[in-house]
């Protein structure tokens, strides 16, 4: 039977959700482009900027809401070398133990 002889026939069979209608076209297209190297590392490039970005939230609500500082090191062996008795330039301890 040649090409031009075939008639559309609608499809008879059970419809699938309209979110899910979505996702087929989101499969093909993700398929196609993880098929060459190029597209993936290029798509790995991309998500760098988001995930500084990400990262740059994160220190700027941990500055705001819980008190963190731009130096947390420094400011924690201080406040340690209180409680333990260390040395803060050093960081040795100044109790001798018994030997």
């Amino acid at each position: 039977m040649a090409v031009f002889e075939h008639a559309f026939r609608r499809y008879e069979g059970p419809w699938s959700s309209e979110r899910s209608r979505l996702l087929v076209v989101a499969r093909y297209a993700l398929t196609e482009a993880f098929q060459r190297r190029l597209h993936v590392v290029l798509l790995l490039l991309a998500q760098v900027p988001v995930l500084i970005g990400l990262v740059n939230v994160a220190l700027w609500m941990g500055r705001k809401y819980w008190g963190m500082t731009d130096a947390p090191v420094p400011a924690a062996i201080e406040a340690g070398c209180e409680e333990v008795g260390c040395d803060p330039v050093d960081g040795h301890s100044s109790r001798r133990e018994a030997t």
